[in-house]
C-alpha cells in the first residue's frame, strides 16, 4: 500500500499538533514551582537521618542558628510529638506510636527529618542546614518484612515488643477446603521465592517460580497458560497497512475468563481482532473505537454491516469470509 492510499487521521487521534509551550520553555521563560516568590515567604530545608535506624546522641544547630539570614532552626525537642492517629480504627490490638515531625531520639528510616531550618533565601537554608551538627549511635535495621517479624528481630519500637502494628485476620467462605483440593503450590512464599523449600527436595529455592523455557503452539480449550513462551504465527491484515495483532491471543484469554456464550468487551477494538476471537468462541462482542476509519474496518472484518461502505462482507486474519465463524456481535 502506497503512502497515497493510506488513510489520513480522522478526529483526535493520530493526528499531529503543534505544541505551543516550546518557545517560552526554550527561551527561559517557564515558571515552576521554585520560581514562585510572595511577600514575606520563607524557605525550609529539613536535615535528615542517613541511616535506617540509629540512635540520636547530640544535635548542635548553634552555627545553623547564627547563619547570615535565618530566622529559626528547630530540633525533635522543640517539636512535641502528635498523638497518636490509628492506622486501622478496627483492628484488634492496635500498635501506633505517637508521630514526631522531628526525630528526637531515635531515627527509625532513611531520609526521617532531625532538623528544619527556615531562611529568607532558599540558598541560606540550604547552607545553613549543612551547619546543622548530628551525632548518631548506628543500630541494627530491618529491611525485610519476613524477618521484621522473626521472633528475635531488630525492634524499633522496643516498647511494644514486635514490629507487627497488628494481626486481622480474614476468612471468606470455604477458605481450608478451597486450600485443601486446589492449591497447586506448597510452601510459603516471599516475593518469588520458597523459604520452606521440604516440598521442592532437590530443587533450588525458587524453582516453582522461575521460567521453563518451554514453548508451546497449541490453543488450550480452557484458556490455561500453556508456558513461557508462547509461539503464535502472524497474519498481515490485507485490509490495512498496519500489522494487526494474532486473533490466537485474545483467544487465549477470551477462553479463560469468559463463560460460554458471555460478553466480550473491548474499549478499544480497533480494527476488531478481539471480536473474531469472540465470535470463535461462540460469545457475543461489544467493540469500542474512538476512530472511525477502524471502527469501519472492524465491521467490515466481522461482516457487520457497514454504514461506511454498505456492505457487511468481511475476512478475517486467516482470509476466510466471517460468514463462517459462530456467534453474533452484539
Amino acid at each position: 500500500m502506497s503512502a497515497v492510499d493510506q488513510h489520513a487521521p480522522s478526529g483526535e487521534i493520530g493526528r499531529p499538533r503543534t505544541r505551543v509551550e516550546d518557545p517560552r520553555l526554550v527561551a527561559g521563560h517557564g515558571r515552576y514551582v521554585e520560581d514562585i516568590q510572595l511577600p514575606g515567604m520563607l524557605h525550609m530545608v529539613l536535615v535528615r537521618s542517613p541511616y535506617p535506624h540509629a540512635r540520636i546522641l547530640r544535635v548542635n544547630a548553634e552555627a545553623a542558628r547564627a547563619a547570615s539570614g535565618v530566622r529559626l532552626v528547630l530540633v525533635g525537642v522543640d517539636v512535641p510529638p502528635i498523638a497518636r492517629l490509628p492506622v486501622a480504627a478496627v483492628a484488634p490490638e492496635l500498635k501506633v506510636p505517637p508521630y514526631e515531625p522531628l526525630c528526637a531520639t531515635v531515627a527509625r528510616a532513611v531520609g526521617m527529618p532531625v532538623a528544619a531550618v527556615i531562611a529568607e533565601e532558599r540558598s541560606a537554608a540550604f547552607d545553613a542546614a549543612a551547619l546543622v551538627d548530628v551525632e548518631y549511635e548506628s543500630l541494627d535495621g530491618v529491611a525485610d518484612p519476613e524477618a521484621a517479624l522473626a521472633d528475635v528481630p531488630p525492634l524499633l519500637y522496643p516498647e511494644f515488643g514486635t514490629n507487627a502494628c497488628y494481626t486481622l485476620p480474614l476468612s471468606r467462605g470455604h477458605v481450608d477446603a478451597a486450600f485443601g483440593a486446589r492449591a497447586r503450590r506448597r510452601g510459603r512464599t516471599v516475593y518469588g521465592k520458597y523459604t520452606d523449600t521440604a516440598p521442592f527436595a532437590g530443587h533450588q529455592p525458587g524453582t516453582a517460580l522461575r521460567p521453563t523455557g518451554r514453548r508451546h503452539n497449541r490453543r488450550h480449550a480452557r484458556g490455561k497458560n500453556p508456558g513461557d513462551v508462547w509461539s503464535i504465527p502472524t497474519r498481515p491484515l490485507r485490509a490495512a497497512h498496519f500489522a494487526a495483532f494474532p486473533v490466537d491471543l485474545p483467544a487465549r484469554c477470551i477462553a479463560a475468563g469468559c463463560p460460554p456464550g458471555g460478553v466480550v468487551l473491548d474499549p478499544f477494538s480497533g480494527a476488531g481482532t478481539t471480536g473474531l476471537a469472540a465470535l470463535e468462541r461462540g460469545a457475543r462482542f461489544t467493540g469500542i473505537d474512538l476512530n472511525p476509519a477502524f471502527h469501519r474496518l472492524a465491521l467490515d472484518r466481522l461482516g457487520r454491516p457497514n454504514p461506511g461502505t454498505g456492505t457487511g462482507r468481511g475476512t478475517g486474519d486467516g482470509g476466510q469470509p466471517n460468514g463462517e465463524r459462530r456467534g453474533r456481535a452484539a
